[in-house]
């Protein structure tokens, strides 16, 4: 928009924003076919709907934050379009640490609340870190570009990245609900390996530390 904020109009306004919100509402249209997809994880699973708005908010929070702080950082000169990968990699390295975090939180929660199973905590606490690193470098990735193509990413970027994460970001969840179960299995069935080896090994391992005991004990016996 060429004019100034102080002389712009409400239908200049109307008019540079509406067809972003568009874009946004697609987004919205496509997360819904994405839930429709894995309807059949939904059913064996219910509890995995209830952090599908957590999912999807989480993804645009975090994202919008990095957009923020992108947009302010090309409003200081501190970055330009040629610092592209240094700084989508820092905002996504710092998105996988928050969501870690918050991921972590979902899961003790889930050890403590009998209304959510562990898988699904388990589902979540991978989930939020991946969504995390995939929406802030996107975030930062859509902003530089917006940039350089001479938009205003304050306007286009949000609405963009939450377009493109909220049908991402539920895809990310829902693959990786489907998968915690037959990772579930394999850490089964490998910690009973562990444990039964270990088992086997017991006696021999009683062994040498009863007669390395006798040696030591008649050895300062002598002394």
């Amino acid at each position: 928009m060429n004019c100034s904020a102080r002389r712009e109009g409400i239908l200049d306004i109307a008019r540079g924003r509406t067809g972003w919100l568009v874009i946004f509402c697609i987004g919205l249209l496509l997360a819904a076919v994405v839930v429709e997809q894995f309807e059949d994880v939904l059913e064996h699973h219910v509890e995995l709907s209830f952090f599908v708005p957590l999912i999807m908010g989480h993804g645009g929070n975090t994202g919008s934050q990095s957009v923020t702080t992108v947009i302010r950082a090309l409003a200081l000169k501190q970055v330009s379009n040629r610092d592209v990968l240094r700084v989508c990699l820092k905002e996504a390295g710092a998105g996988c640490m928050m969501g870690s975090i918050l991921g972590l939180c979902i899961l003790a929660f889930s050890w403590v609340w009998s209304g959510i199973s562990l898988q699904v905590g388990a589902a979540v606490a991978i989930a939020l870190p991946l969504v995390s690193l995939w929406a802030n470098g996107l975030g930062a990735l859509l902003t530089l570009l917006a940039d350089r193509l001479k938009f205003d990413p304050a306007v286009t970027s949000v609405p963009f990245m939450t377009t493109i994460v909220d049908s991402t970001g539920l895809v990310i969840y829902f693959y990786i609900a489907k998968c915690v179960p037959f990772m579930t299995t394999i850490v089964d069935s490998t910690g009973l390996v562990i444990y039964f080896y270990i088992a086997k090994c017991v006696p021999f391992m009683t062994t040498i530390v009863d007669s390395t005991g006798l040696v030591i004990y008649f050895y300062i016996a002598k002394w």
